[in-house]
């Protein structure tokens, strides 16, 4: 009985990993040392806890947005713990490939979560377009790159329109960008306006951070087609050679 007993005892503090369990561990890029022990001695119990609260996780993108999703990241806590994080992405789609975090978290009142990354994704192109049209509203002239990122919970959905939702919620970056010829008083006019126009979602206590600046040469100014590009006028841009003038972050 004794033998039994703990026999019983540690089939229940290991488990074998299933096909897709393995799968789902070797996409996170464990030690091979890992990998070999968990294929010869099961999978313990922080182990086990990760891999069920993934599966949750993916289950939770799957309702969510309706598409398939795999993890392809992932750290194993030492303890067993109220919260983890996965990084995924779709398997389908214009998609594919860019990765994601989800997180699994438990709030206050002890009730589980999650907030995914993809919400950031699919709602770029829209962000982008937003923030242009209200830059566009206070007269031509600016150039908007934008960036939206952080992670978003259950309610925040493929359908969802942004503008029609609460703006404090969003994070990200935007850069608005104007064209050298405007006269000093016109751009000080236009960026007091649309700073007004942002303050919904820009500011203190608010999470897009938003510069807004004067490019100094047209030159320069017609190079810029995206973010990445204004990232590398950033990095140029100094005290002996400016590119810009008028600099406010909000």
């Amino acid at each position: 009985a004794t033998e039994d007993n703990k026999e019983e005892s540690e089939v229940q503090v290991y488990r074998e990993p299933t096909e897709e369990e393995l799968q789902m561990l070797e996409d996170c890029n464990i030690s091979n040392d890992a990998m070999r022990k968990i294929k010869e001695e099961g999978m313990n119990i922080g182990t086990q806890s990760f891999v069920d609260t993934a599966k949750i996780m993916l289950n939770y993108l799957r309702e969510k947005y309706g598409e398939e999703f795999k993890v392809v990241g992932g750290e194993i806590p030492g303890i067993i713990s109220g919260d983890y994080s996965i990084l995924a992405e779709a398997v389908d789609g214009e998609h594919s490939g860019e990765q994601f975090e989800v997180y699994y978290l438990v709030d206050d009142a002890g009730n589980p979560y999650c907030e995914d990354g993809y919400f950031a994704i699919l709602k770029s192109a829209e962000f982008q377009q937003m923030m242009q049209e209200r830059a566009d509203a206070t007269g031509e002239g600016w150039k908007v790159f934008a960036v939206l990122d952080g992670t978003y919970g259950e309610k925040y959905k493929k359908d969802t329109i942004l503008s029609e939702n609460d703006l404090e919620i969003l994070q990200g970056e935007v850069r608005c960008v104007m064209k050298p010829e405007k006269s000093e008083e016109e751009y000080e006019q236009q960026k007091e306006e649309l700073e007004q126009v942002n303050s919904d979602m820009s500011g203190i206590g608010k999470n897009v951070n938003i510069l807004y600046c004067q490019m100094l040469k047209q030159e320069e100014y017609d190079k810029l087609q995206t973010f990445e590009d204004f990232m590398d006028v950033l990095l140029r841009h100094n005290e002996k050679t400016p590119l810009y003038k008028g600099g406010k972050w909000s």
